[in-house]
């Protein structure tokens, strides 16, 4: 990962907790309540587990929510020759199986597939 593009805003303690890289928790401990370090320690250490996913490859950017409409545009499957052509657009539930075909086949409007299915006319099925 691109060093200059991530760069971590928290570590972990001996412990396990998350610390905010720079700031020295006994200090930031002493000025805070009880509840509110409680709620600080906890913030921080969803922080931590996100920027570990992040740095190994776990965390993925969604285009939508799941579950969203996308258009994903069919293709015709009884041809009998080895070229499918695209006959059709239909409406479906974004999933993350279907992340690497957003913007291939899958689309997030429906102009958008129609678009790619006007572009595809007059090629060769």
């Amino acid at each position: 990962m691109d060093a200059e593009k991530f760069k971590r805003m928290t570590e972990r303690d001996e412990f396990g907790n998350a610390d905010i890289v720079g700031v020295d928790s006994a200090d930031l401990q002493l000025n805070l309540g009880f509840e509110e370090f409680n709620k600080v320690t906890a913030a921080l250490n969803r922080l931590a587990e996100y920027e570990e996913m992040e740095e190994d490859g776990r965390l993925l950017k969604l285009p939508c929510k799941e579950g969203t409409a996308v258009y994903a545009i069919e293709v015709d499957d009884e041809k009998f020759d080895h070229f499918h052509c695209a006959t059709k657009i239909s409406e479906y539930a974004f999933c993350t199986q279907m992340l690497p075909l957003v913007g291939k086949c899958v689309f997030l409007t429906r102009e958008e597939a129609e678009a790619k299915m006007k572009r595809a006319e007059g090629q060769k099925c």
